[in-house]
């Protein structure tokens, strides 16, 4: 994947990885196609995505159709994608780092009731996905964002520490937006520490 291609995602999407990550014998989604999501994001945390879901009106324009539906038909897909937005407080077509959204969901989705399935099913339309009540998602959550993304060993980050260089300077307002145009047009990453 290119530096700054950005990944086109379902909602869903997301919560099936960390269902996954969250399983006891299940640690790689079953969707291929989820899979595939999981493999740019797993080692790419800053990656751009974009929260695409079959919508119409305002937010057409990222329609991704129905071919990413899951079984349990078009109305579930739909509520289900929609509801995932609203809790993360984004709207159809919102592009965020892929670990930012990952932060989203766990802060604010503990559970896949109501989402994923219901405590009473209505019609076979609304039955939900086979592993609602499986807890694997639960279990995901609980474990937060370092089961997703763990951290470097100790070793590591200490000869991160060493080999970084650091450099302190005062600097006026116009600098910063220099620098960020430097950033953005040249490719150079920037990392600040406000003191």
């Amino acid at each position: 994947m290119k530096k700054f291609e950005i990944l086109e995602v379902r909602p869903y999407q997301l919560m099936c990885i960390i269902c996954s990550a969250g399983g006891k014998h299940c640690k790689v989604p079953g969707d291929p196609k989820v899979s595939r999501i999981w493999n740019i994001l797993k080692n790419s945390p800053n990656v751009p995505v974009m929260l695409r879901c079959n919508t119409i009106s305002v937010y057409r324009y990222q329609n991704p159709g129905t071919a990413d539906n899951t079984q349990e038909g078009e109305l579930f897909n739909i509520f289900r994608d929609l509801a995932i937005l609203q809790r993360m407080g984004l709207v159809p077509g919102s592009i965020r780092p892929a670990h930012e959204l990952f932060l989203r969901i766990i802060e604010n989705i503990p559970s896949t009731s109501g989402i994923c399935g219901f405590e009473t099913e209505n019609s076979e339309t609304w039955h939900g996905c086979s592993l609602y009540k499986s807890n694997n998602y639960e279990n995901g959550i609980k474990q937060g964002i370092k089961l997703l993304y763990p951290e470097r060993p100790a070793e590591k980050r200490q000869l991160a520490k060493q080999t970084s260089s650091e450099i302190r300077a005062f600097v006026r307002s116009w600098h910063l937006s220099c620098l960020l145009h430097l950033s953005f047009n040249e490719g150079v990453d920037l990392y600040f520490e406000i003191l």
